[in-house]
């Protein structure tokens, strides 16, 4: 497992570097799936695009066809990787493995009893996500501008 080391105040504390699977999973309209995440969860109540951790032994695109089933009943088809995101909170860091799938009408499901909901992506601003998404937001827009 991957650790980063920082050095405060003369004190050396590692923290845990959770390797995460992202879906950007964006429909005929052009918006994209999120889901909240659970009240009793880290930063609980945020909304964030689905995904989860990465298992031991286990390919980014394992997880990600893992993470996705147990959590939305939906199988990616053909997710293409769009980005690494690196972030630091207080107690571990995060490197998320970002997907994104165009699907034209995906069917999914709150399997964990979660909400869920069509965004578009210029709404997304205005959505409490977690720090870790906003590097994921802004590549969005910018590509929703750019086209």
């Amino acid at each position: 497992m991957s650790r980063r080391t920082d050095i405060t105040n003369s004190k050396i504390k590692t923290k845990e570097i959770l390797q995460v699977v992202v879906l950007v999973l964006q429909n005929n309209q052009n918006d994209v799936l999120i889901t909240q995440r659970r009240k009793d969860a880290h930063l609980g109540g945020y909304w964030e695009f689905p995904g989860g951790k990465i298992e031991a032994n286990e390919t980014p695109q394992e997880a990600l066809r893992r993470e996705i089933n147990e959590e939305l009943a939906y199988t990616p088809q053909h997710p293409e990787f769009l980005q690494y995101v690196d972030h630091d909170y207080d107690a571990f860091s995060v490197r998320l493995h970002v997907f994104i799938e165009y699907a034209v009408q995906p069917e999914v499901n709150g399997n964990e009893n979660q909400a869920w909901r069509w965004c578009s992506v210029d709404q997304l601003s205005e959505v409490q996500l977690p720090d870790a998404n906003q590097a994921i937001v802004t590549s969005l827009l910018h590509k929703h501008h750019s086209a």
